[in-house]
C-alpha cells in the first residue's frame, strides 16, 4: 500500500511537473510572442522615424537646390543684362569719328548746352577725339584739348560756373540703372 501512495504521489507530482512545464512553455511562448510584437513595433516605429527623417532631409535638400538654381538663374540673367551694357560701352569705344561726333552732339543737345564747345579729353583717348573737329560747321564747332587731369573715356566741358563731365562709362551705367528692369522684363518675363 505504501507503494501505491508513493506511486500516487509520484504520479501527481509528475502531472504537476508536466502541467508546470506546459504552463511555463506556454508562458515563455506568450512572452516571446509579446516581445516579438513589441520588437517589431519598435523596429517599425524606428524605421518610420528614419523614413520620415530621410523624407524631410530630401525635401530640405530639394528646396535648397531649388533656391540655388533660382539664385544661379538670376545671376546668369543679371550677367546677361550686364554684358549687354558692357557691349554698349564697348560699342561707344569703337565709334567711328563721325559716329563719335554725332554722339557728342546728341549729348550736348540732351544737356541743353551750346554746340560750340571746347572738350577736354584724356591723353589716352585724345587720338580718338582729335579728328572729329573736321565735322564741325557753322552751327556746331567743337575744339578738342588734351587734359592730363582726365583719366576717363569721355570728355569734360569746363565753364566759369560748372564743369560738365561726360564719362561714357558713367553714361552707360546710368542708362543701365534706368533700363535694366525693362530689358529684364523683355527677355525673361515670359518664362
Amino acid at each position: 500500500m505504501e507503494k501505491k501512495i508513493d506511486e500516487i504521489i509520484l504520479f501527481e507530482a509528475s502531472n504537476k511537473v508536466q502541467k508546470i512545464d506546459f504552463e511555463t512553455k506556454n508562458k515563455i511562448k506568450e512572452i516571446k510572442q509579446n516581445n516579438k510584437v513589441k520588437i517589431n513595433e519598435f523596429i517599425n516605429e524606428k524605421k518610420n522615424n528614419i523614413d520620415d527623417k530621410i523624407k524631410r532631409d530630401i525635401e530640405l535638400k530639394n528646396e535648397e537646390i531649388s533656391r540655388k538654381i533660382v539664385s544661379m538663374e538670376e545671376e546668369i540673367k543679371y550677367n546677361i543684362i550686364s554684358s549687354i551694357f558692357d557691349g554698349v560701352y564697348n560699342n561707344i569705344a569703337r565709334l567711328s569719328e563721325r559716329e563719335l561726333f554725332d554722339f557728342i552732339v546728341y549729348l550736348l543737345n540732351k544737356e541743353g548746352l551750346s554746340l560750340k564747345q571746347t572738350l577736354n579729353v584724356s591723353s589716352k583717348h585724345f587720338d580718338k577725339f582729335e579728328n572729329i573737329t573736321k565735322y564741325s560747321n557753322d552751327s556746331i564747332e567743337l575744339v578738342i584739348i588734351k587734359d592730363i587731369n582726365i583719366s576717363f573715356n569721355g570728355f569734360m566741358i569746363v565753364t566759369n560756373k560748372v564743369d560738365y563731365i561726360f564719362d561714357f562709362k558713367d553714361i552707360v551705367d546710368k542708362f543701365k540703372t534706368v533700363k535694366q528692369l525693362d530689358i529684364y522684363k523683355e527677355f525673361f518675363d515670359h518664362e
